[in-house]
């Protein structure tokens, strides 16, 4: 039942340590003793400067900062507040160890912040270069995308093949296996157009390299969850399952270029001579980098996404999944650090999570994902309800004569599942009750899973994508995750082609692009609420045909001025979100060219709001917080549908204190911590 297209991309899973400030009202009251024996180990001193006193306790936030006295501890908050963690870790025996909230925590703020342990390729890759990552062509040849390089041998000796600039061979990422590889002469590597199973073990020769460098890190890189057990299990039963063939979503468990864990412990004792490094050992290392891992995407210069590499964290491990995740991860690739933000408001003891896996992907591939990569089962809220928290993400329509008969105009039967958690289970029609067989459920998503594969040719084609919407809306739930894939590139390409550039847009296709952003927005609220790239997108999307199609509305009359300005301010709260959002993403991603993108579209909103009211150029220029808060304070506030009664009229009190605050606004590009919208945004 799952799409093999999709379950072929394994998401990784969690984030990172570095907290920022917000305020907490009784600092004195967190806190927790220190022993004697502690205090003397650790040396804690009283955080106070020039405090002589010992400390008896430490803060309860971040336990990085100890006190002589509850007095001292509220005399230094103003100090510490900036810096204490916002999070602690917890366990128990369901979840193992996990993050929890010891304060609010707002939306859009940083929870933690941290580097990687260590850095490695994906455990399947062509040959690329251990320094930036890069792929190499099969013909060596430099390609005029950027997207592969010529290989060189690495100019330290150590025979991986390397880009040709010195910094990569020399980069810290490389060093460990490079200096492995010089002890024993040098490795080999012919270069060959598929992928080369000893790329499988650079996180273990980097671990390594922790070990003899750095034991502090290696100790904290070792003590992380490896499911051993867990991923042992699994195997055995894909292997069973297959016959030994190759696993569910066409994620191979005995691909031939799949380095057996038996293998990689030969190459390590036998090769590199690291006999005192055990099996059971190079085995848990392997579970840790699986388990933990974040898959990093890095762009090109266009934005386009043409390398990946694996990182391991520490603090961001502990981080739990959830299908409806309260915290999002965007990274900065100039460190590969990972930085955890909240996505909603979050409450003093609330768990902190993020998503494993797409959000839009329905239930069966997210449980399977989960079970293939994570080896476990989510019983989040979202995966125990067969209606997907009502969203119907997985649900078909009806095909019953009872719920066929029912006018269009009302709410047609959807099928849900039984049971999720039992993927060989029976559906049933939640309005007529009409029991439907799994092989017939199956047989109805895989003909849409075909033609979905074939829709993934036809890049850019509008028509064929409507036609899929149209097929398909007759068998699938309307936010059926086939059907919400394509309306999120319908949303895209509306206004991007260049028969018909968004200027160009008739007012047809606009509505239309409106009401495909407008649905998805209705479904992300429930399934993934708050600050995250793909609403981000969307929205962006939204705004750019609001502001058009208010523009043309307003130059045939169809609007009035009153009516006009609240649209365009609406597009100026979006576009404050969007700037905000985006402009977490990596440098040269698409997601931070849409931002730009942004601050150039609420330049020209500035500008046809003083057209509009007939005001000179100031010197001053327009805040983006003071505009969209000038617009419409309703979340799902959309363009009327006619215009107001009455037509034009003067421009009312409201409209000359808009008038004033603009003439006093100080024009700034809106950074990652101004939160001046993220109490209305919820």
């Amino acid at each position: 039942m799952g799409k093999a297209s999709k379950a072929k991309t394994a998401a990784a899973a969690k984030n990172v340590t570095k907290p920022a400030s917000e305020k907490k009202e009784n600092p004195e009251s967190d806190s927790i003793s220190i022993s004697k024996d502690d205090s003397n180990k650790n040396n804690f001193k009283c955080g106070v400067h020039d405090c002589p006193v010992p400390a008896v306790s430490r803060c309860g936030g971040c336990q990085k900062v100890g006190y002589c006295s509850k007095e001292h501890q509220k005399l230094h908050w103003k100090d510490h507040k900036g810096d204490c963690c916002g999070w602690k870790v917890s366990e128990n025996k369901r979840l193992g160890r996990f993050l929890i909230a010891v304060r609010d925590v707002k939306p859009g703020e940083i929870i933690m912040q941290e580097k990687p342990l260590i850095i490695t390729p994906p455990k399947i890759t062509l040959p690329v270069c251990l320094g930036c990552y890069s792929e190499f062509k099969p013909d060596g040849v430099v390609t005029d995308d950027g997207k592969g390089v010529k290989p060189h041998a690495c100019q330290n000796g150590c025979g991986f093949p390397m880009c040709k600039s010195p910094l990569c061979c020399n980069s810290q990422d490389h060093k460990a296996e490079c200096a492995l590889a010089k002890s024993r002469g040098k490795v080999t590597i012919k270069y060959a157009d598929g992928e080369h199973p000893l790329y499988q073990l650079i996180g273990i020769l980097r671990a390594l390299g922790l070990k003899d460098k750095n034991p502090d890190v290696f100790e904290k890189l070792v003590n992380l969850e490896a499911n051993v057990e867990k991923r042992e299990e699994f195997v055995k039963a894909m292997e069973a399952e297959e016959g030994g063939g190759g696993g569910p979503g066409g994620s191979s468990t005995s691909n031939s270029t799949e380095l057996k864990p038996a293998a990689g412990v030969k190459l390590i004792h036998d090769f590199f001579q690291r006999t005192d490094v055990t099996e059971e050992w190079i085995v848990k290392l392997i579970g840790i980098i699986e388990t933990n891992g974040h898959e990093i995407p890095i762009p090109d210069l266009d934005g386009h996404i043409n390398r990946r590499v694996i990182g391991v964290y520490h603090n961001s491990s502990y981080l739990e999944h959830n299908c409806r995740p309260n915290c999002v991860k965007t990274w900065d690739l100039s460190t590969k650090e990972i930085v955890i933000r909240a996505s909603t408001p979050i409450k003093k003891g609330d768990h902190l999570s993020i998503s494993y896996v797409d959000p839009l992907w329905g239930t069966a591939d997210r449980l399977s994902l989960l079970r293939m990569t994570k080896f476990f089962t989510c019983h989040c809220d979202r995966c125990k309800d067969p209606t997907e928290l009502g969203c119907h993400v997985s649900s078909l329509r009806c095909q019953h004569l009872k719920c066929m008969n029912i006018p269009t105009s009302e709410k047609r039967g959807l099928v849900a599942p039984l049971d999720p958690f039992k993927p060989d289970g029976d559906w049933k029609c939640l309005t007529c009750k009409e029991d439907y067989n799994v092989a017939y459920v199956n047989s109805l998503i895989q003909k849409a899973g075909q033609e979905m594969d074939q829709l993934h040719d036809k890049i850019g084609d509008i028509a064929a994508k409507e036609d899929f919407v149209k097929q398909f809306s007759k068998t699938l739930s309307p936010n059926h995750f086939y059907l919400l894939e394509v309306k999120v590139e319908l949303a895209q390409l509306y206004g991007r082609t260049s028969e018909e550039p968004l200027h160009m847009m008739s007012p047809k296709n606009l509505v239309r692009k409106i009401n495909l952003c407008e649905e998805l927005l209705v479904t992300l609220n429930i399934i993934y609420p708050g600050y995250n790239r793909l609403r981000a997108l969307i929205i962006y999307e939204l705004q750019a045909a609001v502001f058009m199609l208010s523009q043309l509305r307003r130059s045939c009359g169809d609007i009035s001025l009153e009516t006009h300005l609240e649209e365009l301010m609406q597009c100026g709260k979006w576009m404050t979100e969007v700037i905000k959002v985006l402009g977490w993403e990596s440098q040269h991603s698409i997601e931070r060219k849409r931002a730009a993108g942004a601050e150039r579209d609420l330049d020209n909103l500035r500008k046809a709001v003083l057209s509009l009211q007939n005001l000179p150029e100031p010197t001053a220029t327009l805040s983006v917080d003071k505009v969209a808060a000038a617009g419409s304070r309703n979340e799902n506030a959309k363009p009327p549908s006619s215009p107001k009664k009455g037509g034009e009229k003067e421009l009312s009190s409201l409209d000359k204190d808009l008038e004033k605050d603009i003439l006093e606004i100080e024009r700034s590009h809106l950074t990652a911590d101004d939160d001046s919208f993220i109490e209305e945004v919820f």
